[in-house]
């Protein structure tokens, strides 16, 4: 991972390792990666952005149970999460457990709205996070998602827009 690059945990029963992460349609739709792929582009223009792209952060994937010191670190590190409400109703309590706590990590003593966490839902479950999130309910509200936590909290009205627009 560059300097400029956004680390990106992606919690999804659907992304269990880096190669299922390549091939993730959070929507039935475009894979993520090439989502990530479209937003970067569309920021290309744009020198001033603190990342110019994500990155997926790849110490950590829906199934992992066992957190050292050095993941834990790496945890409270992370910026931006996508998570997968699917990963609720898996039935996998134990992988279930350590999805919420790496996201405690995440979380852990950063300002309010200080990490910008997207939950993905196809089925309008209305999973509530115990940290503050969006909702994307389609890859162009996905997208518009992802461009505003590249663009800063500045350009959130404008997100919230686009995102709704899209379904969002």
């Amino acid at each position: 991972m560059t300097k400029r690059e956004c680390p990106l945990l992606v919690l999804s029963p659907q992304a269990r390792s880096g190669d299922q992460v390549q091939r993730f349609r959070p929507f039935g739709g475009g894979t993520l990666v090439e989502i990530l792929r479209r937003v970067a582009a569309a920021l290309a223009y744009r020198k001033s952005l603190r990342y110019e792209r994500h990155a997926i952060f790849s110490d950590f994937f829906f199934g992992t149970t066992a957190f050292d010191d050095p993941l834990i670190r790496g945890l409270r590190h992370v910026p931006s999460s996508l998570v997968d409400c699917q990963l609720y109703g898996s039935g996998e309590s134990d992988a279930i457990a350590g999805a919420e706590k790496a996201l405690g990590y995440l979380g852990e003593d950063a300002p309010a709205g200080a990490k910008w966490i997207v939950v993905t839902c196809n089925d309008k479950c209305g999973i509530e996070l115990a940290l503050p999130s969006e909702r994307a309910r389609s890859d162009e509200a996905l997208f518009a998602h992802l461009w505003v936590d590249l663009c800063g909290g500045g350009f959130k009205r404008i997100g919230q827009v686009m995102a709704r627009r899209w379904g969002g």
